[in-house]
């Protein structure tokens, strides 16, 4: 799981970065209650490791997000498409205003495996780096 520097820092910028998409905590949640589109964030880091030498090094943690876009069952493609891309376009080049946090890159939407048929959904991932001194 990402930092929790990480998470805060996507999660406080989502509503002014995608403000058409509502981001949700997924967890122990009923979804058929749930209002498309949303969408839910899965954290995950794959290094955390110093950058530099010293008593004090920088450190670098490398992840990637897989930002899950969920939009009503039954009406095409063009919705899923149309928040996939918002999403894209709201991360490409970010750094949050601390400067420690910044995307590197941005994926495009790939079509989620098939579910229950409640919900259509589309998974962008969004590569990060944070730097920060331990």
């Amino acid at each position: 799981m990402s930092s929790k520097f990480v998470r805060d820092a996507f999660r406080t910028a989502w509503p002014v970065k995608v403000p058409g998409v509502r981001l949700v905590d997924v967890h122990n949640i009923e979804p058929k209650k749930m209002v498309a589109p949303w969408a839910a964030i899965e954290f995950s880091s794959f290094s955390n490791e110093p950058e530099s030498l010293g008593e004090n090094p920088c450190y670098l943690e490398e992840g990637e997000l897989f930002v899950n876009v969920v939009v009503d069952s039954g009406d095409g493609v063009a919705d899923l498409e149309m928040h996939s891309q918002a999403v894209q376009d709201a991360w490409v080049k970010w750094n949050d205003p601390s400067g420690k946090v910044k995307v590197v890159s941005v994926s495009p939407m790939e079509e989620a495996p098939a579910s229950i048929g409640l919900w259509y959904s589309a998974i962008v991932g969004l590569r990060y780096e944070y730097r920060y001194f331990n």
